[in-house]
């Protein structure tokens, strides 16, 4: 009886966790690939948040359902040190598909991808990245002068923008 109890648990929790992922499956599982790409294999991936975006003007990169993937790893080289990335992913658009026959439809890629943070540098929060007209805002930790390690005292916003294929953070 305790192991139906615990099976019926462990199903209805994974089912939930999937029911809560809103992406699309081919989205994650290409993050998937691009966090195993990026990482070194002694880092850890610590964050990730998926953040639908739409950019004016659509150009041939950025087809209606495109994504910012905000990716955190802790660890490099072994060490307490952690980087931030974002990676833009687009779906092929009919027009796209058209031009490129190898491509399907519908299928998510990767356009561009950019780091964004990291240790003595600063530290986005990327859970609170939204979208504010054409351009994304982030706020993040910078370290100033004289700053340890572990604790930075700067406090500033970004801006991530997409043009003709790339993504600008400011």
């Amino acid at each position: 009886m305790k192991l139906i109890g615990f099976l019926l648990l462990l199903f209805t929790s994974s089912y939930s966790a999937l029911a809560e992922n809103s992406e699309p499956k081919e989205l994650i599982v290409n993050a998937d690939k691009l966090s195993s790409l990026l990482s070194d294999g002694f880092e850890t991936e610590t964050q990730r948040k998926y953040l639908k975006v739409e950019f004016e003007p659509r150009d041939r990169w950025a087809a209606e359902s495109s994504y910012l993937v905000f990716i955190s790893f802790e660890g490099r080289g072994g060490s307490n040190s952690f980087t931030q990335w974002v990676a833009l992913f687009s779906s092929t658009s009919e027009d796209l598909s058209a031009m490129e026959s190898e491509r399907p439809k519908n299928q998510y890629y990767l356009v561009a991808i950019s780091e964004i943070g990291g240790k003595m540098w600063r530290g986005m929060e990327i859970n609170k990245a939204v979208q504010k007209g054409a351009a994304v805002e982030i706020p993040f930790m910078f370290w100033k002068e004289g700053d340890p390690g572990c604790c930075p005292s700067g406090k500033g916003s970004g801006r991530i923008s997409f043009q003709d294929g790339k993504l600008f953070v400011e």
